[in-house]
């Protein structure tokens, strides 16, 4: 036998609650006739006859009707209770958020929007898994993380990206250098000096690029993979570097003071925002917290 669909058992409710086809066809928003075809085939699936049609008199339960409806009402009913633990389940506040994000931003922004999105959702657990930006795309596609806190640079067509801050490039500089007070800095400028390469996938190619806008080749005297060892680097006065962004304080983990100075480029800027996966549906606890980075960045 095959198994009824409750889409069908939801008709056969309907049908015995109004003792009419038409009636119950107005009320489920289908024409009689299909409601007619849908209840014969029901009654093909469960190989007995649970209708009688008495023309102009509506219809009435047969004795196998009756069985099969108040089963059919369990049925239906379980499912209610089933579908409103799924939506408690993904809607409620104890889901835990995953969130992706490079590890060069994480540390600057993330702590303090989780506090923020904490203090309104304390039920709430967020999970945060850092990485470079093919890390985050294959995280994304693959359902392990909500949303990623990222720069729009080389993201698939999969991937919606909505744009929340301007991070155009800085000259990260030590604090007393002579150019440390300008408001703005053309590369050209310090070409005799060091340069110290935070070398990362995404952010190498990136200020690569901004050498080549230039028309400037530049071969770092240094290339580091942790952007604190860059920043106390360059506080110690043994070279200059490239960043995107910059903390509340201009000071380096080791203590040495640092300048932050805008790059004049021709060099399309670049844009810190959350990206998803397009046609993923969110649960509205991570849409919650999407909000705050809205509001917070």
């Amino acid at each position: 036998m095959e198994v009824p669909s409750l889409r069908r058992l939801h008709q056969l409710v309907t049908v015995g609650e109004y003792r009419s086809i038409s009636d119950a066809a107005t009320v489920l928003q289908m024409s009689a006739s299909a409601l007619s075809v849908s209840l014969k085939k029901l009654e093909a699936s469960v190989g007995v006859t649970l209708l009688v049609r008495r023309p102009g008199e509506g219809v009435v339960l047969t004795p196998e009707g009756v069985l099969v409806t108040a089963k059919a009402r369990e049925l239906l009913d379980q499912a209610d209770e089933v579908k409103a633990s799924i939506a408690e389940a993904v809607a409620g506040p104890s889901t835990t958020i995953i969130v992706g994000s490079l590890v060069t931003v994480a540390p600057l922004v993330l702590p303090r929007m989780i506090a923020a999105f904490s203090a309104s959702h304390p039920e709430s657990k967020i999970g945060i898994h850092t990485g470079s930006q093919d890390v985050q795309i294959e995280s994304l596609t693959n359902g392990v993380t909500h949303l990623a806190l990222t720069y729009n640079i080389g993201l698939p067509s999969s991937i919606r990206f909505e744009p929340l801050l301007k991070a155009g490039p800085r000259v990260l500089l030590p604090a007393d250098h002579r150019l440390a007070g300008r408001t703005s800095l053309r590369l050209k400028s310090l070409m005799d000096e060091p340069y110290v390469a935070l070398d990362l996938p995404l952010s190498r190619e990136y200020f690569f690029s901004l050498f080549m806008t230039e028309g400037l080749e530049k071969t770092p005297a240094l290339m580091l993979t942790e952007l604190d060892l860059v920043r106390s680097v360059v506080g110690n006065g043994l070279g200059w570097s490239l960043i995107n962004m910059v903390p509340t304080r201009s000071i380096a983990p080791d203590g040495t003071e640092l300048a932050h100075v805008r790059l004049a480029t021709k060099h399309p800027p670049i844009w810190l925002g959350i990206a998803t996966l397009k046609g993923r549906r969110l649960p509205t606890v991570v849409r919650a917290f999407a909000e705050v980075l809205r509001t917070e960045i």
